[in-house]
């Protein structure tokens, strides 16, 4: 029986579409032996995507269920990821279980999925709390202030580096980029999410009607300052679109390269990923 809109809400059970699984999947798994992670796997849309994924590189079917493993805390959940998985000829480990009730390892090549959209009010109590006091996690963890035209770090200091909704608000997204790639080692893999503008017509006029009308009505039922904030976005967005309209060739010139492109939700994002140059 599938819950209620009310309860599957309540629980972060929002996924992925699978365009955005398929994408994903491309850029973080690369070989055909890759063992792969899902820490909070819902009805399967990662692990259907990494499961074909691994297939096109050539990884034996049968083998799948020794390289492609999931959590999900739901059980009925787990039950469909597992009937999904087989409907598509796949198999995958699928363990009910807390994520935070694992001890990391380093078992696997790439880690895939989309958190749970669970309010932040509503992870509390002891499920909090232990996670919190997981010392794995504070050890890997390191937050750091600074500003993204000048970071505090060396050249070529991490493997990978992504980022969500910034160069709208630098004054110079080339040098930023640039910036960004600097402490990526050569061959590191960078990634961004960002609004966007829809190309098409039709879903740019229900687009600036949204971003228009809708967000800062939205906005005003919460608060007077939830209003100013659905009543910038629109036009912040729609100027750094105007202002970069080759994000693509932006990221090349900064010296990144096999960038791709992809715009899902008939255009209102965009997800860039590419490799800094060797």
């Amino acid at each position: 029986m599938t819950d209620p809109a009310s309860v599957r809400k309540a629980r972060g059970a929002f996924f992925t579409p699978a365009a955005i699984t398929a994408y994903l999947a491309a850029w973080a798994i690369r070989a055909p032996t890759d063992r792969v992670f899902e820490p909070s796997c819902g009805e399967a849309s990662f692990l259907l995507a990494a499961g074909e994924r691994l297939c096109a590189l050539g990884a034996p079917p049968d083998r799948l269920a020794q390289q492609l493993h999931g959590v999900e805390i739901h059980p009925a959940s787990a039950r469909q990821a597992a009937r999904l998985l087989a409907e598509r000829g796949l198999r995958a480990s699928v363990a009910v279980a807390d994520f935070f009730d694992r001890s990391p390892t380093a078992e696997f090549d790439a880690v895939i999925g989309n958190p749970p959209y669970v309010r932040y009010q509503s992870f509390a109590g002891e499920a909090r709390a232990r996670a919190a006091r997981r010392p794995e996690l504070a050890a890997r963890l390191r937050f750091v202030r600074g500003e993204a035209e000048q970071l505090p770090f060396a050249d070529a200091e991490f493997d990978a580096l992504s980022f969500t909704y910034l160069l709208r608000y630098v004054d110079d997204p080339a040098a930023t980029l640039r910036e960004l790639a600097r402490v990526v080692k050569p061959g590191g893999r960078i990634a961004m999410l960002e609004f966007a503008v829809p190309r098409a017509t039709l879903p740019r006029l229900a687009w600036r009607a949204h971003t228009r009308l809708g967000l800062p009505a939205l906005g005003r039922l919460v608060a007077p300052a939830w209003f100013e904030v659905g009543r910038f976005l629109g036009p912040n967005i729609e100027d750094f679109d105007a202002r970069e309209p080759d994000l693509p060739g932006l990221w090349r010139g900064c010296g990144i390269e096999d960038v791709h492109e992809l715009r899902p939700s008939f255009g209102a994002a965009v997800i860039l990923w590419g490799t800094r140059a060797r």
